[in-house]
């Protein structure tokens, strides 16, 4: 071998452990960015969840304060959309993964096990496209066992 091959071979050693520590570099990028997203998502949640409860409190004090409670379950709503949205596009990965769908699923159970909810959903649907995200989620949900029955009125735009 000439000297020329040994820089050449040299060369191909360097070139395929730089794609090694690169591809590795993505994955572990890609594991931090979904570890973010669950994060924020869980905040995001909580601080929704809270305001829904602290607007059915509002009511309870002064009955006229159903609109908060609309405002609120809405931007939930919307939260949710978000959620499933990164869900269906797959840019999350691993036990974050994991993590979002079945708190998506649980949530879903909640809402759907919800009278108020189950009745202000459908004045929501503005167009087909709202809450089309969420329609999706569900969709992909047709193969598993579910422990509740989304309601045909949500489809119905």
């Amino acid at each position: 071998m000439q000297a020329a091959d040994w820089i050449a071979l040299a060369s191909l050693v360097v070139a395929v452990a730089a794609v090694y520590i690169a591809v590795v570099a993505v994955r572990r990028s890609d594991k931090n960015a979904s570890v973010a997203m669950l994060v924020t998502l869980s905040e995001a949640f909580r601080d929704g969840w809270q305001r829904v409860i602290a607007s059915i409190k509002a009511i309870e004090k002064d009955p006229n304060a159903e609109d908060t409670r609309y405002i609120a379950f809405s931007e939930l709503l919307n939260l949710f959309e978000i959620a499933c949205a990164i869900m269906n596009e797959k840019s999350i990965e691993g036990f974050s993964k994991e993590i979002i769908h079945k708190y998506l699923v649980d949530s879903l159970e909640l809402i759907v096990g919800n009278e108020y909810a189950r009745t202000q959903i459908p004045k929501m649907l503005t167009d087909e496209t709202t809450f089309e995200h969420i329609k999706g989620f569900i969709k992909s949900l047709r193969n598993q066992p579910l422990r509740f029955i989304i309601p045909v009125e949500w489809y119905e735009l």
